[in-house]
């Protein structure tokens, strides 16, 4: 090890810092960035700004409530902050209270990590 380790630290700051700009604004728009930060055991699965491009035209025809109902899907109500190197096959809550089934393939050409299933 080269360099130090820095713990990240609330959602705002670590998103705006790996360039997760839209995300970022879509949680601070539908005001989850507080119950988030506030709420220390919450792991959330951040799309990239490429991905809210190609959704985008989608969440235009959503209402708030809806788009908040989305972002909240994505958001895991784990007992411990969950690093991407530590997720396993299995089911975990969303801030939603829904169960969402974690079931992995990697793709070696984009080298892109997948979960999926919603229950």
């Amino acid at each position: 090890m080269n360099q130090f380790l820095n713990l990240p630290q609330n959602i705002s700051a670590t998103g705006v810092a790996l360039n997760l700009t839209a995300a970022v604004g879509a949680l601070t728009q539908l005001n989850l960035i507080e119950p988030i930060t506030q709420n220390l055991d919450m792991t959330c699965l951040i799309l990239s700004n490429e991905a809210f491009q190609l959704i985008g035209g989608n969440l235009a025809n959503l209402s708030t409530a809806q788009l908040t109902q989305t972002m909240s899907y994505h958001i895991l109500a784990a007992p411990l902050p969950v690093y991407s190197d530590q997720f396993v096959k299995g089911t975990v809550t969303t801030m939603q209270g829904k169960s969402f089934s974690i079931v992995f393939s990697v793709d070696p050409e984009q080298k892109v990590l997948y979960g999926s299933q919603a229950l």
